[in-house]
């Protein structure tokens, strides 16, 4: 694996500017906007690492740009640097956005960061427009973040929308399930090793697929991308090496 920098960093997915993939759900989702029967309470559920919140940045980044110029690109499902309402989620400045979410060194989403959602619904929004809720990892929710996130579920009204991002290996609250209209993302091995040749495209990255297993791909492409970084790292060749890569990843 080559890269144009040794030290390429995984691009977060409220800064991905590209989207791979995911043309069928985002064009659903799109036309049920349109129409105006969008469910106001999505569950989105699949593997860690298949891109479900870059997903869900883009098409919200598409609902809040509809009227601007530097709007959201349909065509090749890119967002525009530029684009205001991007720039404010980014620097979590966007007065109709808020983003639930869990921090690495914590175990769980805390209560405080949840029931400060409703206060979020009980403020004016900018221009009158659509208020978006976005929840990721909710399967660190406990029982107490749980609780008040229902309470917020039940308190929005039509022009609010929840995302809800789901660890598809994880539990979640069956009462959150159940407010939810549920989608599984699921990806097939072609369309797998498409979305991470086109990752790796966009980190600059060069790397010959024919080298990998196709039980590699058992994993969501972000994963795949995250090991084969560790692994030229530490100058081991997947392709060559194999039993040491598996090793490596069991001791870390």
């Amino acid at each position: 694996m080559k890269s144009a920098n040794k030290n390429v960093k995984i691009i977060l997915p409220k800064n991905q500017l590209e989207l791979f993939g995911y043309d069928k759900y985002f064009n659903e989702f799109a036309k049920l906007s349109h129409e105006k029967k969008l469910p106001n309470r999505i569950l989105l559920s699949g593997l860690k690492g298949s891109g479900k919140s870059t997903f869900l940045y883009h098409f919200i980044n598409y609902l809040f740009s509809k009227d601007e110029d530097k709007k959201y690109s349909k065509n090749d499902f890119t967002i525009d640097s530029n684009n205001k309402n991007y720039q404010n989620i980014i620097n979590n400045v966007h007065p109709n956005f808020y983003l639930v979410e869990n921090n690495q060194n914590e175990e769980t989403i805390k209560i405080d960061k949840v029931k400060n959602i409703l206060k979020f619904l009980n403020k004016s929004t900018y221009n009158n427009n659509t208020k978006i809720v976005m929840i990721d990892d909710a399967e660190y929710l406990n029982i107490s973040s749980s609780n008040a996130l229902l309470k917020s579920l039940e308190e929005s009204n039509d022009n609010t929308f929840f995302f809800i991002v789901h660890n598809s290996s994880k539990k979640i609250s069956a009462t959150i399930k159940s407010r939810c209209i549920e989608y599984k993302i699921f990806f097939n091995l072609d369309e797998k090793k498409y979305i991470l040749s086109k990752i790796m495209e966009s980190h600059n990255i060069v790397f010959n697929y024919d080298n990998l297993d196709n039980n590699f791909f058992l994993e969501a492409p972000g994963f795949i991308l995250k090991y084969l970084m560790i692994f030229n790292d530490i100058n081991l060749e997947y392709s060559k090496n194999k039993l040491s890569c598996i090793y490596y990843l069991i001791e870390k």
